[in-house]
């Protein structure tokens, strides 16, 4: 599953097959190159003309200008950022793997150098500034750190197998009567 092949699992129904893509998932991303990255945002209005966009990466400039003279990034953040979920925590994005961010500001994110500073970059969301907080390398999933997911998951599938079997069986050999209340007039 984790090489994408799922032709390879046998035997799931769909609902054992839709929780081992969950934890799947799960496993990719603790396992993935992953960085810890703030961002300052100026917001790019919907249907902006040259002018206002040209503007707002002159301001976008200035704030890096500013970041290179000193200026704290977290104040910085709070200052201009028009992402105020982030804003609050100095532009804190927390951690993101390859696949979360538009195309335009994952490559060069990926690129960074830890403490390092973007040039403004622009995305459909607008100009971004980042600073790369803290970058883990891609690691082997290592079997210890996943036993009890595939623990859970595979008792959970064999406990609803042999309870399909069970009840299967109690109605084989079930009699059953249905007594319907006649209606009254």
């Amino acid at each position: 599953m984790l090489k994408g092949s799922e032709a390879e699992v046998k035997g799931l129904d769909t609902e054992a097959m839709e929780d081992l893509k969950a934890v799947t998932g799960r496993f990719r991303e603790v396992t993935a190159e992953r960085l810890r990255l703030r961002h300052i945002l100026l917001k790019t209005k919907e249907g902006a003309t040259p002018e206002e966009n040209a503007a707002l990466m002159k301001k976008a400039q200035d704030i890096r200008k500013e970041l290179a003279e000193g200026l704290d990034f977290d104040e910085a953040a709070v200052k201009y950022s028009e992402d105020l979920e982030s804003a609050k925590n100095g532009g804190d994005l927390g951690y993101v793997v390859k696949g979360m961010l538009p195309p335009e500001i994952e490559k060069p994110a990926f690129e960074m150098q830890v403490g390092g500073i973007s040039q403004p970059l622009q995305s459909k969301f607008g100009w971004h500034i980042l600073r790369l907080e803290e970058k883990r390398a891609a690691q082997k999933l290592r079997y210890d750190a996943v036993k009890d997911d595939l623990e859970q998951i595979l008792s959970q599938t064999s406990f609803a197998a042999e309870l399909a079997a069970y009840l299967k069986e109690l109605r084989k050999d079930a009699k059953v009567q249905v007594f319907l209340e006649a209606k009254k007039p």
